[in-house]
């Protein structure tokens, strides 16, 4: 999950696909562009911006 910085609408992230929460924690992330599903703003993400829900 990502939460969008513009519009603070949490979702599900299409780039980023993990098969569980250790290597989520594990691989490095940075840099990361996706459209938000709500308001379709581009924003970048980084490690810290990814959670398992």
């Amino acid at each position: 999950m990502v939460t969008c910085s513009k519009c603070g609408h949490e979702y599900q992230s299409k780039v980023l696909q993990t098969p569980d929460e250790e290597t989520l924690r594990s691989e490095p992330r940075e840099d990361i562009m996706e459209n938000c599903p709500k308001c379709n703003q581009i924003s970048s993400h980084n490690g810290p911006d990814f959670y398992w829900e």
